[in-house]
């Protein structure tokens, strides 16, 4: 979107948000590169491409004015796994295993971003829009089921991190976001 007063605007832009988390079809000549790569690998390429642009966005939000600034972060989460049964190009392949940099490699992407947001005088509100989720895939499996739910838990988690270490607000599982932004 861009810079905006108009809270309706961004709602609708809000609305309009298509989550792609554990989709893997690619919808750009970029996508199209990693398609093929196992899901653990994709979606670490994501991760680094979020971290980089959330640490990138607060840094240039630094330089642009004085003042305090609030960025709208719409996320469905980060995570250091992958759910059990995500599939590329209709092949199953996600196992629950864990992504090649660990959640400790994300909390240090992480520390940059609240320095950055720190420097830049911006706080972070994370919203994740799928509401009040209760799985990240469609475990059927009581052992993946388990698996699947720390990986829900850890997503939403590191969206109240982001939120809570730059001063913003996590709007993280709720059905009805508007009483919590005061419209």
């Amino acid at each position: 979107m861009g810079f905006s007063y108009n809270h309706d605007a961004t709602a609708q832009v809000v609305a309009a948000f298509d989550g792609r988390k554990y989709d893997y079809s690619p919808r750009n000549p970029l996508e199209s590169r990693y398609a093929q790569l196992p899901p653990e690998q994709i979606e670490q390429i994501r991760n680094n491409m979020v971290l980089s642009s959330l640490e990138s966005v607060c840094t240039y939000l630094g330089a642009i004015r004085d003042g305090r600034k609030m960025l709208l972060f719409v996320s469905e989460g980060l995570n250091s796994m992958v759910p059990v049964g995500m599939s590329v190009g209709g092949t199953l392949v996600g196992s629950g295993s864990a992504l090649l940099n660990s959640a400790q490699d994300m909390q240090m992407n992480l520390t940059r971003i609240y320095q950055a947001a720190a420097r830049a005088n911006t706080s972070i509100t994370a919203f994740d829009p799928r509401g009040l989720a209760v799985s990240e895939g469609m475990p059927t499996d009581p052992r993946a089921a388990e698996i699947d739910r720390q990986i829900l838990l850890e997503s939403t988690d590191q969206l109240r991190s982001i939120a809570n270490q730059t001063d913003g607000r996590a709007i993280v599982g709720m059905n009805d976001p508007f009483p919590v932004c005061g419209r």
